[in-house]
């Protein structure tokens, strides 16, 4: 025990080269790029009372006559310089992302996903490391510990006869993600679908245990990108086939980087780079959303004014070189290099806490891969796709004691519910019910005596079921 715990302290408190996270922090930028050109990340949860859904934490609301638009504008700017900023090497860049998909994680319950949670994990170790020369090495062990509960929660939730019978596969393969899969291929061939359900389980098996072995890492890393391009191809996912893919970069040594991060890093230095990472987001987004220019021209304007900021850098390092005294400058900047070293790593004391941190999160992981199986909901287990689940949900509200209910609109609430028959859902049955009876408590907050969500459930085939979900003045 004495050997097992002094080797976790070397670990959690000692140093490594940065280039992993480094590299880890230039796909994460490019991926928030491509997602920031899709959707409209903050107008639709500042926005409106209408668009405002269900809060993890209650936080307060803009409102509109305070220039709103022009507000959403500047948050969708500084998020795209700050993702450019983020793939150039900037830790700021990762801050600054926590902070802006944080409210967004905080404010609309149902939006965490796998996507976000995971992209959020991925920004906080970023942001706590530095991303040049020697850093903590515990951030790059959070990234690893996350990629291995990814696989693994993903892993047992397909140990199930359901999922190994393909009929979830053939369910979500018709009907997610706009049905690319029933236009473009259409097959309808059960054997099939069981074949590749029982392929997925052994492929999240392989790159849960697999990319801890330098000997099997190379391979199980290609096999793991071939997967998820091909659930971005037939069931694409928003950030997550492009996240769990970048997380694989924590397990791989400088060496193996060096290389693909020397031309990245030359990349960056040429006026077309930043343009040319708008450019193939945009692209991308045509498969998944049908467009890519949402927000293309505030990327633009974010490219061109991270290419300035960086010509403008370089010029003014060469302009201080033929400036008489320039030793000065060389000298500052050697000082800022050395304070960096030190705080990245040659006080290992300051980095103990690394131990405590490591703890606690894999002791959470573990927690959220293992509460399914002891009947608790599957928020944040990693489990994805993993039911066959159809609901339809009216809501209503009584305004005051006595009065009538009224019906609330769902539509262009909470897109994925609707009055208008039984409709997929893709999440699971345990984490709707909290969504559903968040709904009401919210209706609540906002201003109705009473609220009553009404949801007709049909769930991996079973007969439908209705539930009711109400909340009263006293959840205020």
């Amino acid at each position: 025990m004495g050997d097992l715990w002094r080797r976790l302290r070397e670990v959690a408190t000692g140093t490594i080269d940065a280039a992993p996270m480094r590299a880890l922090a230039a796909v994460v930028g490019v991926v928030v790029v491509k997602d920031l050109l899709a959707f409209e990340v903050f107008g639709a949860l500042l926005g409106p009372p209408g668009w405002f859904r269900m809060p993890l934490v209650p936080l307060p609301q803009l409102p509109l006559d305070l220039g709103f638009w022009w507000f959403t504008r500047l948050l969708m700017l500084i998020a795209f310089v700050a993702a450019l900023g983020l793939a150039r090497g900037a830790r700021a860049g990762a801050w600054v992302l926590l902070a802006l998909y944080g409210w967004v994680f905080l404010n609309h319950a149902p939006d965490y996903t796998s996507n976000v949670f995971l992209l959020l994990i991925l920004l906080a170790a970023l942001g706590c490391t530095p991303l040049r020369g020697m850093t903590p090495a515990w951030p790059c062990w959070l990234v690893r510990i996350t990629m291995t509960a990814v696989y693994l929660g993903a892993a047992t939730a397909k140990v199930d006869p359901l999922w190994l019978s393909g009929r979830v596969l053939r369910e979500s393969l018709f009907h997610y993600g706009g049905g690319f899969y029933a236009r473009a291929i259409g097959w309808d061939a059960p054997a099939l679908f069981a074949a590749l359900a029982c392929v997925s389980l052994l492929v999240e098996a392989s790159l849960a245990v697999g990319l801890w072995i330098p000997r099997l890492r190379r391979p199980v890393a290609a096999l793991g990108v071939a997967f998820h391009l091909g659930i971005e191809l037939l069931l694409p996912v928003r950030l997550f086939s492009y996240l769990a893919p970048a997380g694989y970069l924590a397990f791989f040594s400088p060496q193996a980087l060096a290389p693909v991060l020397d031309r990245w890093e030359r990349w960056t230095l040429r006026w077309w780079w930043a343009p040319a990472v708008v450019g193939v987001g945009a692209v991308v987004n045509l498969h998944h959303y049908g467009n890519g220019d949402q927000n293309v021209v505030l990327a633009v304007l974010a490219a061109f004014l991270v290419t300035v900021m960086g010509l403008l850098r370089r010029r003014s390092r060469v302009v201080l070189q033929l400036v008489p005294g320039s030793s000065v400058a060389a000298r500052v900047d050697a000082s800022l290099d050395a304070a960096t070293s030190t705080a990245a790593g040659a006080n290992v004391e300051r980095h103990r806490i690394g131990v405590a941190i490591l703890l606690v999160y894999a002791a959470f992981q573990i927690a959220c891969v293992a509460k399914p199986a002891l009947g608790h909901s599957q928020r944040y287990a990693w489990r994805m796709f993993s039911e066959i689940l159809k609901m339809n949900v009216t809501a209503f509200r009584r305004p005051s004691p006595g009065a009538p209910f009224e019906p609330v609109v769902i539509e262009a609430t909470q897109r994925r519910w609707t009055d208008r028959g039984l409709r997929h859902h893709f999440t699971s049955l345990s984490e709707e019910e909290i969504y559903l009876q968040g709904f009401a408590n919210w209706l609540v907050r906002e201003g109705a005596a009473e609220a009553r969500v009404v949801a007709r459930i049909e769930n991996n085939g079973r007969p439908e079921i209705t539930r009711v979900f109400t909340a009263s003045e006293k959840v205020r």
